[in-house]
């Protein structure tokens, strides 16, 4: 081999360790902005965490601080409504108990059908209300109170739906049997079944 091959052969592998150290330093950069996209996600995503720990909380005391008035101006008596959310399969869930004074229990297996009508009420103002956008200011409810049956309970029920109404601003349509529920009631109409056709009469 010649001299000229020599220089010829130093020649290409000069250029293609220029080439390699060139690929080298794109990669380095590459590398670099691949870490500094990492960390930002990891903070990012500890943001989110923090964030949604936050929100969770605010729904929370919301939820349970709702429905638990709600309970407690109905039955006068020490309720306290409790909501826990977990992540199981990476999803939040929500385990639902109720207190009654100081006992914790379960609502499916340990209460009325009443109190479960009203923390299923206050449940549903509490969707309309943290929804955005809202929809309109109108709730229709079919025979929403049909377990709660004695006199004075019936007149709490009534009273918290008014001042529900008041507070929020929310216009109830209450389908009932329970004629007392409809004492507060701004407009009262009856409808009665003749056999032919059903007649409505405005009573209030």
């Amino acid at each position: 081999m010649d001299i000229e091959q020599i220089k010829n052969k130093f020649i290409g592998f000069k250029a293609e360790l220029k080439m390699t150290l060139n690929s080298i330093d794109e990669k380095e950069k590459e590398f670099n902005l691949l870490k500094e996209y990492n960390e930002n996600l990891i903070k990012a995503r500890i943001i989110v965490a923090e964030a949604g720990k936050y929100t969770q909380s605010y729904l929370k005391e919301y939820i349970e601080n709702m429905v638990t008035t709600a309970l407690q101006s109905v039955f006068e008596e020490d309720y306290q409504f409790i909501i826990d959310f977990d992540i199981k399969r990476n999803k939040p869930e929500g385990k639902i108990s109720l207190k009654i004074r100081g006992e914790e229990v379960d609502p499916c297996n340990s209460v009325g059908g009443g109190v479960l009508d009203i923390a299923s009420f206050a449940l549903r103002i509490v969707l309309y209300s943290i929804q955005n956008p809202k929809t309109s200011n109108v709730i229709i409810l079919d025979e929403a109170f049909k377990f709660i049956h004695s006199t004075q309970l019936i007149e709490n029920t009534s009273h918290m739906v008014k001042d529900l109404s008041n507070k929020l601003g929310l216009q109830f349509i209450i389908i009932s049997q329970i004629e007392e529920l409809a004492d507060n009631a701004d407009k009262i109409f009856k409808i009665i079944h003749n056999g032919k056709y059903s007649e409505i009469i405005k009573l209030k």
